[in-house]
């Protein structure tokens, strides 16, 4: 996510304005717009060197600008804007922090949205103590836990954790940034190995049929009881993933990255919990 910093000079009257895009390496020229905070109107900031009109090529993802007409009487706030990157708002806009208690659902999230699931028999989804939790009954059963997608370009972020290192086979859990039905989505699946590791990779489902559309990434070692961050950015036929232990420093570049055509929208996001077929925890 690109970073804005603002640094008033009080004796020239101007803001000097900071980008930084460099966690997305796609973005070589971005632009800064002023926003005013009563009536909403955007301002672009006028850069020495332009490109594309009010854009300015980034050095190493860093650009600064100059707000030399910065209105003294009125409240107003900064946005950047890449060329070509994807549009994400600064705050999250679909969001739960699982502050609640509940069984058998997860109910309606802390952003106001409801949760829709589809779970095989004997399977228990439920919230508490902070978390969204399933119980899965049977090995190759699943609970799909589905909400409101934000947009065609949205990034999601979750940690998982599972209380078992996997015995017999995997563990699996998916973020899945497109998610229809169960039939027809694109994923990234985290996997818990039986070797104490983890594998990443983006799958997809379409009318049934699942095919891997990335390569394997293996994460290294993992612990029972302790979470994996995964963050997914997906921009129309843009996907790009990166998932680290919460114990070590999240990785500066993304992990894995693909271009899928399949399913440049849809209507919900998800998450799907399941254990292989052979797994025996």
């Amino acid at each position: 996510m690109p970073t804005i910093d603002v640094y008033p000079d009080v004796p020239r009257a101007y803001n000097r304005v900071e980008v930084n895009w460099a966690d997305v390496p796609s973005v070589t020229h971005a632009r800064v717009l002023r926003v005013d905070v009563e009536s909403g109107t955007c301002t672009p900031l006028r850069p020495y060197i332009c490109f594309d009109g009010d854009s300015l090529l980034l050095s190493c993802g860093h650009g600064i600008f100059w707000d030399t007409e910065v209105p003294l009487d009125r409240s107003v706030y900064y946005i950047t804007e890449g060329v070509d990157a994807p549009c994400i708002p600064a705050s999250a806009s679909v969001f739960d922090t699982f502050t609640r208690t509940e069984a058998g659902i997860w109910g309606v999230s802390t952003s106001g949205h409801t949760w829709g699931q589809v779970i095989d028999a004997g399977n228990v989804p439920s919230v508490s103590g902070g978390t969204g939790n399933g119980l899965l009954d049977t090995a190759n059963d699943s609970i799909y836990e589905y909400i409101e997608s934000p947009g065609p370009s949205m990034r999601a972020e979750v940690q998982f954790r599972t209380p078992v290192i996997a015995v017999g086979d995997i563990l699996n859990f998916e973020l899945i940034p497109r998610f229809i039905d169960v039939n027809n989505y694109i994923g990234l699946q985290v996997l818990p190995l039986t070797n104490a590791t983890c594998d990443i990779r983006f799958v997809r489902r379409l009318g049934g049929a699942g095919a891997l559309i990335g390569p394997t990434i293996n994460l290294g070692t993992y612990l029972a009881n302790e979470f994996i961050n995964v963050i997914v950015e997906a921009e129309g036929t843009d996907f790009r993933a990166k998932a680290w232990r919460s114990t070590v420093a999240m990785p500066p570049n993304w992990i894995t990255e693909i271009t899928n055509n399949e399913f440049p929208t849809a209507p919900f996001a998800a998450i799907r919990l399941n254990a292989a077929a052979g797994n025996l925890n």
